[in-house]
C-alpha cells in the first residue's frame, strides 16, 4: 500500500496536515512537488485522511517533497537538533544538542564565484552551521567541495525511514542515529590534525624515553657482567652454552677421567667439556654406527664388511669408543643441567645480555 501524502501547500505557500484544512477543492492547496492542485480527503472515516491530486495523476515525487518541507518546518519551529558525534580513528567527539538562537531556511550563500543554497542554517552564539535534508538525492562531491570552500561545518540528514509526522520528526532529529553525519566540521578537523600531531610526539617521546631505559639497563647489565667476569668466585655462561658447560655436569663427567675410554681422543673432549655432543647414538649393525659433532660425522663401528677388515688393536678402540659414550651418555643428555632457575648455585640472569651467573664451588 503506498504511503499516503498528508501534507499540501497553501495558496500562501505554507505547509498544512491534511486535519487543518477544508474538505476536497475547498482546500485550495497543491502539490508539493508538482505544483498541480489538490483535493482534500478528510471527510470519510474508513481511510487515512490524505490528500490526492485533483488530476488523479501519479506524482512520484510528492512525499519526499512534503517530508521535506516538513523537516525544514519542523526545525524551523522547535530550533534545536542534536548534532551527531564526530568520529576519526581514537579521537571521538560525543554528540551534543543545540538549542539555535536561529534558522534560516533556503539562504543563498555565495562562495567566491559560486552559490550554495543550505536546506538550513542553524545559528548559535554568532556561529553557523549548514544543515542539509536527503531521501533520495544527497550532496555530491561538487557541492561538498563548495561547502569545504565556506568555511562553515555541514551536516547530512538522512530522512529515509522517516513518516511524515511532526513529533517524529523532532523526536528523530534529537536522537543518536547514523542517520546524521558530518559532511564537513574544519574545527573539528583541526581538532584532529592537533590531536593526531601530538600522538606522534607523544610516540617519538615514549620511543626516545624506552630507548633511553633500554641503554640505561643495557649499561647496568654491562657494568654487572664485568664485575662477575673479574670476580674468579662467579662463573658467566652464555644462553646456548649453559647446558653444555654446567659445573654440575663438568663435575659429574670428571669421574670417568679414570676410565680407560677417556684415552679415547674424541671422549677426551667431551669429557673435558671441549666438544659438544647431544648423548644420542646413531646408525646399526650391519650398517655401522656414528654420533654428530658440530655437524660432523665421528665413526664408532663402520659398516660390518669394513670393520672385519679392521686390525684387532682398531677394533677394540672402536669397542672402546662406544663403550664410553654408552656410559656417558644419561650424563650428556640429561634435562636438569643447565636448569639454572632451580639450582641453587643460580645467581642471577643478565637478561639483556643473555648470560646466567654461576656461583659454583668447583672448577
Amino acid at each position: 500500500m503506498a504511503v499516503q501524502l498528508t501534507y499540501g501547500l497553501n495558496t500562501n505557500n505554507e505547509l498544512k496536515h491534511i486535519s487543518e484544512v477544508a474538505n476536497g477543492q475547498k482546500c485550495n492547496c497543491f502539490c508539493p512537488s508538482c505544483k498541480h492542485p489538490l483535493e482534500a480527503r478528510n471527510n470519510g472515516a474508513e481511510r487515512e485522511h490524505h490528500f490526492a491530486h485533483v488530476s488523479n495523476k501519479e506524482c512520484k515525487g510528492a512525499y519526499e517533497s512534503a517530508l521535506h518541507l516538513l523537516a525544514k518546518m519542523v526545525l524551523g519551529k522547535t530550533k534545536k537538533l542534536k548534532l551527531p558525534e564526530y568520529c576519526r580513528d581514537t579521537f571521538i567527539k560525543e554528540s551534543i544538542t543545540v538549542d539555535f538562537d536561529e534558522i534560516e531556511i533556503e539562504k543563498v550563500i555565495e562562495v567566491g564565484k559560486e552559490k550554495i543554497i543550505p536546506d538550513a542554517i542553524g545559528k548559535k552564539n554568532g556561529r553557523e552551521i549548514y544543515i542539509e535534508f536527503a531521501k533520495t538525492h544527497f550532496i555530491d562531491e561538487n557541492k561538498k567541495e563548495k561547502i569545504k570552500r565556506s568555511g562553515i561545518a555541514c551536516i547530512e540528514i538522512n530522512l529515509t525511514e522517516q513518516p511524515l509526522d511532526e513529533n517524529a520528526l523532532s523526536d528523530f532529529f534529537n536522537s543518536d542515529t547514523l542517520l546524521k553525519y558530518w559532511i564537513c566540521n574544519l574545527e573539528r578537523d583541526k581538532q584532529y590534525n592537533e590531536y593526531i600531531k601530538k600522538e606522534k610526539e607523544n610516540i617519538i617521546y615514549r620511543a626516545e624515553q624506552k630507548r633511553i631505559k633500554q641503554a640505561n639497563e643495557l649499561n647496568e647489565a654491562e657494568i654487572k657482567f664485568n664485575q662477575y667476569l673479574n670476580n674468579k668466585e662467579y662463573k658467566l655462561f652464555k644462553d646456548s652454552e649453559v647446558n653444555f658447560k654446567c659445573p654440575l655436569k663438568k663435575a659429574e663427567l670428571s669421574i670417568f677421567k679414570n676410565y680407560s675410554f677417556y684415552q679415547h681422543p674424541i671422549l677426551k673432549r667431551i669429557i673435558d667439556g671441549e666438544l659438544l655432543w647431544d648423548g644420542k647414538i646413531e646408525g646399526y649393525v650391519p650398517y655401522g654406527k656414528w654420533i654428530s659433532i658440530n655437524k660432523k660425522r665421528e665413526i664408532i663401528y663402520p659398516p660390518d664388511n669394513e670393520y672385519k677388515n679392521l686390525n684387532p688393536q682398531k677394533q677394540e678402540t672402536c669397542k672402546l669408543f662406544h663403550k664410553g659414550l654408552i656410559k656417558i651418555s644419561p650424563i650428556i643428555s640429561s634435562t636438569k643441567y643447565g636448569d639454572c632457575e632451580s639450582c641453587k648455585y643460580s645467581v642471577e640472569y643478565l637478561e639483556d645480555l643473555f648470560y646466567e651467573v654461576c656461583k659454583h664451588p668447583t672448577e
